[in-house]
């Protein structure tokens, strides 16, 4: 809600759209993850394994579900493997 009061995003439909898109994006990683830590990990390596292929794969779904909207809603061209990489490397660190 603060993008709507102090960063003043304009109230549109496009906007509350996208916002639905991100919210979906979210479940269905959280789905995922869910259903990837159902097998418990033996062992401290086994289980940093698991967290790292549970956030890939989340990440994954996740800018998956925006790039795809992105050809329904318009402005998938800004999605490119470079600026998803770098919001990846971001977002590990």
């Amino acid at each position: 809600m603060s993008g709507f009061t102090i960063r003043q995003y304009p109230q549109t439909f496009s906007t509350f759209t996208w916002g639905v898109v991100m919210l979906l994006g979210a479940m269905l990683a959280t789905v995922l993850a869910f259903f990837l830590t159902q097998n418990k990990a033996k062992g401290f390596l086994n289980y940093l394994g698991q967290v790292g292929v549970t956030l890939v794969g989340e990440y994954m779904v996740y800018e998956l579900v925006i790039w795809l909207a992105g050809f329904a809603l318009g402005g998938a061209a800004g999605l490119t493997l470079p600026l998803l990489w770098q919001i990846f490397v971001s977002n590990a660190v």
